[in-house]
């Protein structure tokens, strides 16, 4: 590949198409971190009114390594995939131990949570460094732009996409500006379906629209299974109050605030509902039980729906509890 052709092309169409995003009109590395922390598996339209609340509430490191846990789920509340809020508040207080947020790759790297992708993103954007960076997105256009039919999932797959984005970044002016421009085409041209061809400044070198493979590449990896679970979700109530715990490390949500899950046995009287829901590869069936106090064996705070307004509760759970209100006429 013309590497600089390449280039060039792309940096005159980001130029003239790119999306007008919040975190681009900021070159402070906190805020930009952020952002492609939130952008892990969630679309860019969701995460901007979590990125500007978060960011209201938690402007820099210091903030946000000095909130609470709960503070900082509550606001993450919705995007789901909370180990992710985790790691940024335990990397934020490794910055206040560091007294600054770090520059080069290889430190970047070593806060919790971020891998090669963030550390680059960040280091490219913020610094200025040469670091390439490699989403599906980069993978995509990649692997249709030059003649790549193995799968890039794989481990010689991902070598050579590493290798690709290395060699288009490291003689670029704005190294930041060239990967932002990459992904951005992946993102709004370069489609998984129906790609945009007749906007993408890449289509006269384009092997896979040349070829007419470009619903075929990159070839997919393959999907996990998928398995399916069906959940009782017991909400005890008592004098207009509801009993919620902290969700306890190493069940869905932990951290947060909820009710008890168990398996599905049988239909009851106090069944109020049904709830469908996905959390990585589990398709969750969910029905929503009434209870009393004398059925519940766990630890519980005892609140009212104010009260409880104010912790945060996934809102799976959240809409359950409403089901709840709602079958009590409250």
């Amino acid at each position: 590949m013309n590497y600089t052709a390449i280039r060039k092309a792309l940096l005159r169409w980001f130029e003239k198409e790119q999306r007008d995003l919040p975190w681009r009109r900021s070159h402070d590395p906190y805020a930009i971190w952020i952002s492609e922390i939130m952008l892990q598996q969630t679309r860019v339209a969701a995460v901007i009114p979590y990125y500007e609340r978060f960011l209201r509430r938690f402007p820099d490191f210091h903030a946000l390594g000095a909130a609470s846990e709960e503070d900082v789920l509550a606001h993450w509340a919705g995007l789901g995939y909370y180990s992710r809020a985790r790691n940024l508040q335990k990397a934020a207080r490794q910055m206040v131990e560091l007294g600054a947020f770090p520059r080069e790759h290889a430190a970047i790297r070593e806060l919790a949570g971020v891998g090669d992708y963030t550390a680059g993103a960040v280091a490219s954007i913020a610094f200025g460094k040469a670091e390439p960076i490699v989403d599906g997105n980069v993978v995509r256009v990649l692997s249709r732009l030059a003649d790549r039919r193995a799968a890039a999932t794989d481990r010689a797959g991902q070598s050579w996409c590493w290798s690709q984005a290395e060699r288009l970044v490291r003689a670029a002016r704005s190294p930041g500006v060239t990967n932002e421009a990459l992904m951005e085409l992946g993102a709004t041209v370069c489609k998984p379906a129906n790609p945009q061809c007749a906007n993408c400044p890449f289509q006269p070198e384009c092997f896979a629209y040349r070829m007419a493979l470009t619903a075929s590449l990159p070839r997919p990896a393959p999907k996990p299974e998928t398995r399916k679970l069906h959940q009782v979700l017991l909400i005890p109530h008592r004098n207009g109050r509801f009993g919620i715990r902290r969700i306890p490390l190493g069940e869905w949500y932990a951290g947060m605030w909820g009710f008890v899950r168990q398996p599905y046995d049988s239909g009851a009287p106090e069944d109020v509902g049904v709830l469908r829901h996905t959390i990585t590869c589990h398709k969750i069936t969910l029905t929503v039980r009434r209870c009393d106090a004398a059925s519940q064996t766990q630890d519980l705070q005892w609140l009212t729906l104010e009260e409880i307004a104010s912790h945060s509760m996934p809102p799976v759970e959240r809409k359950a509890l409403e089901m709840v209100v709602k079958s009590l006429d409250l």
